[in-house]
């Protein structure tokens, strides 16, 4: 007995989660796929925007219904927004609140244990999720591991679990499918025929690791031969019609590798059209960027009776703090082709190293006939050997990353101060880099207190965690998703730091 549950949840209650429009058809098109590619008995459908008693309490009965049937495969599948905190991840519901996250929220911990209720031969999770809270560019956090370690605590022993995002990346996704999810599709569309999952992954890591900001990653515990399905003509159609592509032909005449060119034609066409965007797009992104974050009507007002949110300045990077730790970024991912470079110093430094010491004359007297005659063979006459080499300290040069540049316009980077009213309070500094090619756009951004020194003086910002939002600038609400994100992250943050100490 094969089943499977498919959630998408596209609306959010809290104006701190943006609407997710992708998640809907991610689920959709999904639910149709599977179908074609496998046959299932019973599959729980969840694509309404359901609230998380109510999803909890319709996965607890679908379960209860098979917990005594022998289940071969069981297969979870949600798009939508997670969070994590310090020991596990939770799938978000269209209610979801941080303060009542257990009953609006689902643990994967707490799903974990209802599956093995059902002890199934093999588990499937597929979660394609933008996690919000605490994502740095090195976190103290790893998804595969909590994973792993409830799995184990569970027993699901031959599984498969396939995850869209890594710890430091975050995503406002796109307005037709989430980039996991369509990636997915878009692996289906190359085969047909009885495939493996771990087909389907290889493609996936292959396509996002070459192509985007995310990079996946896949945990399987299984034999590696556990099949998919069976892929179809009928199979591809769907997912043709739900990216609004042709038909495929069925043309006898016409080859597979037309067929496959076509459908590679059509999708280039079509991703093209999602993502890529002119400079005009992105100075209206940004201006429109810079004056929601800007405007004190976005802020809360529990912030603002606290501090006065100051004028946003643009300016250079090479007055950012932690340069260096962006321009580090940008050569580790220079493959993305963002259109900034990594700024290089000369740097001097010592090293120890051997040198050859020169040779000495010899004390033994021989005749001078004789000794011209051995001096090239060194020996008793003119030099010799011993101790040829010496350890000494020698300065040398070398280039190291001192920064980042952007090769066009040089005043894109947002500074934003926000000044305390009471003098007990520190100010704070937050710093916003546009990152992006003609395809591609990401804000690094990062916030800190500046910790009062004297009465006059403030600790500089030091800028040592860069956070990493990845936005599709092409969406209509773009530029106010993008600001709201941040903003509702920051005031989170600082409000709950003055709770914390008061």
């Amino acid at each position: 007995m094969n089943l499977a549950i498919i959630i998408g949840v596209e609306k959010y209650d809290s104006s701190q989660f943006k609407d997710l429009p992708a998640c809907h058809n991610d689920a959709e098109t999904f639910n149709k796929v599977i179908k074609s590619v496998k046959e299932f008995d019973d599959i729980l459908y969840l694509n309404s925007n359901e609230r998380g008693q109510t999803t909890k309490g319709k996965i607890s009965k679908f379960i209860e219904k098979y917990k005594d049937k022998p289940i071969d495969e069981f297969l979870f599948y949600f798009s939508g927004h997670g969070e994590r905190d310090v020991s596990d991840l939770f799938y978000l519901m269209s209610d979801y609140e941080q303060s009542k996250k257990e009953t609006t929220g689902l643990r994967n911990s707490e799903l974990d244990g209802m599956i093995r209720s059902l002890s199934p031969n093999l588990c499937i999770k597929i979660i394609d999720s933008c996690f919000s809270g605490t994502q740095y560019i090195k976190s103290e956090y790893n998804e595969g591991d909590f994973f792993k370690k409830s799995a184990e605590k569970n027993k699901l022993n031959n599984l498969y679990f396939w995850f869209s995002s890594e710890e430091d990346k975050e995503s406002l996704a796109g307005s037709e499918f989430s980039k996991f999810t369509e990636s997915i599709f878009t692996a289906i569309l190359e085969y047909k025929g009885d495939v493996r999952y771990l087909d389907i992954s290889a493609y996936v890591a292959d396509d996002l690791s070459s192509n985007t900001n995310q990079k996946p990653f896949f945990v399987s515990q299984a034999n590696n031969t556990e099949l998919f399905g069976h892929i179809t003509e009928e199979t591809h159609q769907i997912i043709l019609d739900a990216f609004g592509l042709p038909e495929e032909s069925n043309t006898e005449n016409k080859s597979n590798n037309a067929e496959n060119d076509n459908i590679l034609l059509n999708l280039v066409k079509s991703k093209h059209k999602e993502v890529c965007f002119k400079k005009e797009r992105l100075d209206e992104f940004l201006l429109n960027f810079k004056e929601i974050f800007n405007s004190n009507d976005n802020w809360p007002n529990e912030l603002k009776d606290l501090y006065k949110i100051g004028d946003a300045d643009k300016i250079t990077s090479n007055i950012t703090p932690n340069s260096k730790g962006v321009g580090t970024w940008l050569e580790k991912n220079k493959e993305k082709g963002f259109f900034l470079r990594p700024q290089y110093k000369t740097d001097q430094y010592k090293t120890e190293e051997y040198v050859k010491k020169p040779l000495k004359p010899s004390n033994i007297a021989t005749p001078r006939g004789y000794r011209d005659s051995i001096m090239g063979l060194g020996f008793l006459g003119g030099y010799h050997n011993d101790d040829d080499y010496k350890l000494v300290e020698v300065s040398k040069t070398r280039q190291v990353i001192d920064g980042f540049q952007y090769f066009d316009e040089e005043k894109n980077i947002i500074r934003l101060k926000l000044e305390p009213k009471f003098e007990i309070l520190n100010f704070v500094e937050i710093y916003i880099i546009p990152i992006y090619s003609n395809s591609k756009f990401i804000f690094n951004y990062s916030y800190e207190k500046n910790i009062q020194l004297s009465w006059n003086y403030h600790s500089d910002a030091k800028c040592e965690d860069w956070k990493i939002l990845d936005i599709n600038i092409n969406l209509q609400e773009s530029a106010k998703l993008a600001a709201t994100h941040i903003i509702n992250e920051i005031s989170q943050w600082l409000l709950a730091d003055i709770k914390k100490n008061f």
